[in-house]
């Protein structure tokens, strides 16, 4: 029992950490006092990368046709999949995508109605 107990695993000192402590130290990476401008900068560093945005450099589609929308998916999909995009636009512009979709096929439709109405109307002209 006495090699087990020399083996067990020390805790950070920190009260309530359950960390385990760096070599030579008896704090963890957290709660080390030494490495406190350590710590600012890696957050710093974090905080930098997560926030930059990751969007397609000079994209710029008309989206006037259907034909356009999935022009512009197939890239976004492709940049999401490489890396190249942030997840969070990508899947914001699948889902006004989908909606730009609804509209030009709501579009189509009507204009499709308005000439039979046109041509209907002029039937019953004559």
């Amino acid at each position: 029992m006495r090699i087990m107990a020399a083996k067990a695993k020390r805790k950070c000192r920190n009260k309530g950490c359950k960390a385990h402590p760096l070599r030579d130290s008896d704090y963890c990476y957290q709660h080390d006092p030494k490495r406190i401008k350590e710590r600012t900068a890696a957050r710093a560093r974090g905080g930098r990368t997560s926030m930059a945005p990751k969007t397609l450099a000079n994209a710029d589609y008309k989206l006037k046709t259907i034909s356009e929308v999935k022009i512009m998916l197939r890239d976004i999909t492709n940049a999401s999949l490489r890396g190249d995009i942030d997840l969070n636009r990508a899947k914001t512009a699948g889902y006004l995508a989908s909606l730009i979709i609804t509209c030009l096929k709501d579009y189509d439709l009507e204009k499709r109605m308005e000439k039979i109405e046109e041509i209907l109307k002029n039937k019953g002209a004559n």
